[in-house]
């Protein structure tokens, strides 16, 4: 804040702003930083401090003459107009397209700052240069809570602006209301235009309920889905481990098949070896057998 305060000291000096009329006709940055400066409320107090009287408070800019009142209501700093009209600021100052603050503050949509304003004497019913009520401009933004709040408050809503043009004819819906059929102003009632109103709160409120109620319903199919997929996961690790056993068995049972084939083949071999063996006796045998015959045949000539 105190940065903030130094920055209005500055430009105050740098810009040879008069402290009795709160003027400057030079159109800068500068001023353009002071503007937003001075719709804050600490900036409202340097203000008074050095002298400068609430009433006398215009900042000229681009052929616009706003007061300090004006640049609060605008930006909706209802503290800071609150210490202007106590100091005597004019609530239905006009800047130069006849526009008072609370034709701002109900463009922008500042109900508080309406109740405020209409509270210290703004007039609901005040005309700008075209014709344009606070309610015109109001509804011409599709603020309905301000709507609501002006009429209320005493504003007349079958009032033609310059262009011959009733709030109603300037309504326009917003992203949140345009499904709703919003002639809030037909029979200009302001049962009707509560209950109105109140349909299209209730509106966005199912609209916020049926979004909770899809986030919550995505949640649990998403908490489902990471389930199943853990189950999926689980699964698999355990078929991978299965799969890796039996390639092991299978490994093993091959091992001991081709050892087994080994086994087999060195007792082909041994066997083989013994019939050979068994054979050549045989035939040695029979060669003694055979050579005893030659003997006992030449025993028996003699």
């Amino acid at each position: 804040m105190n940065n903030q305060v130094d920055s209005a000291h500055y430009i105050l000096r740098s810009q040879s702003v008069h402290a009795r009329r709160g003027t400057c006709r030079k159109r800068t940055q500068a001023m353009a930083s002071l503007r937003l400066i001075l719709c804050a409320a600490f900036a409202v107090v340097l203000l008074v401090s050095i002298g400068c009287g609430e009433r006398q408070m215009t900042f000229e800019r681009q052929g616009q003459a706003d007061t300090a009142l004006h640049c609060a209501a605008e930006e909706g700093h209802e503290a800071a107009a609150k210490k202007l009209i106590v100091k005597g600021a004019d609530v239905n100052a006009k800047d130069k397209d006849g526009y008072t603050p609370l034709h701002l503050t109900a463009g922008n949509g500042h109900r508080a700052m309406v109740e405020m304003l209409i509270g210290k004497g703004a007039e609901p019913n005040a005309k700008a240069d075209g014709g344009d009520t606070a309610l015109h401009i109001a509804a011409s933004q599709g603020h309905l809570h301000v709507l609501f709040t002006l009429v209320k408050l005493g504003a007349a809503t079958k009032v033609k602006n310059g262009q011959g043009m009733t709030p109603k004819e300037l309504l326009k819906g917003t992203s949140t209301t345009a499904n709703y059929d919003m002639e809030i102003f037909k029979g200009i009632s302001l049962i009707e235009i509560m209950e109105k109103y109140l349909a299209a709160e209730k509106g966005k409120a199912s609209l916020r309920r049926e979004n909770m109620s899809l986030q919550n319903k995505h949640k649990k199919e998403l908490k489902s889905i990471k389930e199943d997929q853990r189950k999926r996961d689980a699964d698999s690790q355990k078929m991978k481990k299965e799969i890796g056993a039996l390639k092991d068995k299978i490994k093993a049972i091959e091992e001991e098949h081709k050892a087994e084939l080994r086994n087999v083949a060195e007792n082909q071999q041994e066997k083989e070896a013994e019939i050979l063996r068994m054979q050549n006796e045989i035939v040695g045998l029979k060669e003694t057998v055979a050579s005893r015959d030659e003997k006992i045949k030449s025993l028996e000539v003699r």
